[in-house]
């Protein structure tokens, strides 16, 4: 059972990369529709690189001095797409995702001091995704649909931060644990390429209401 747990959270990790990449996109046609350049998605895509390392290294992680280095770059992820999203006015701090970061930093309350570093690779790429979910669910052009699938989906993480501990207690613990993570992602994803579409859309209607006033 354990195989199957990890060949479903590999399958995971790839919906959660593909949305990372699908935010990078978005950031990278509303930049260049709105700003004329492409600061914030690079550090984005940055952040996103960080992040997938986290993924990866959460999963198969070699121990030791390694993974202290690793907490600390991955830990970069979170601060640099924070950063990003914050200094475009995309997401300012809000009640709502204080709680979403201080439950999901709790979660280390959870670890043994020997798994801790490793723990906190993990974390550093489960803080990194909340904030693109939420940036794309403070996005202005975000209409209201989307807008409950991306919260239920970062309330999803959160609730699959604590849960991820608890899938050695029962087989049932253990579905219910893979069911939170993959429906979260789902919701993330469908959600970004719902968001991809529309704002593709974008400039051609920029573009119309600028002739129509023009004329």
């Amino acid at each position: 059972m354990m195989e199957f747990y990890l060949i479903a959270m590999s399958a995971g990790g790839v919906l959660t990369l593909l949305g990372i990449f699908i935010m990078w996109i978005i950031s990278r046609d509303l930049e260049k529709k709105f700003l004329g350049s492409t600061r914030v998605s690079t550090l984005i895509l940055v952040g996103g690189i960080l992040t997938s390392i986290g993924f990866i290294v959460g999963e198969s992680g070699e121990g030791g001095v390694f993974d202290a280095i690793m907490a600390i770059l991955v830990l970069l992820g979170p601060v640099i797409i924070g950063y990003s999203l914050m200094e475009s006015g995309v997401v300012k701090p809000t009640w709502e995702l204080g709680l979403q970061f201080t439950l999901i930093t709790l979660s280390l309350l959870m670890v043994s001091r020997g798994e801790l570093n490793r723990e906190i690779i993990t974390l550093g790429s489960l803080l990194s995704v909340v904030l693109l979910v939420n940036g794309l669910r403070y996005l202005g052009v975000t209409p209201g649909g989307p807008k409950i699938l991306l919260r239920t989906a970062s309330w999803g993480l959160v609730l699959f931060s604590w849960l991820r501990y608890m899938k050695g207690a029962s087989m049932e613990m253990l579905i219910f644990d893979l069911a939170v993570y993959l429906l979260a992602t789902v919701l993330w994803v469908s959600a970004s390429i719902f968001m991809l579409v529309s704002i593709r859309e974008l400039p051609i209607m920029a573009e119309e209401r600028l002739n129509q006033k023009g004329l």
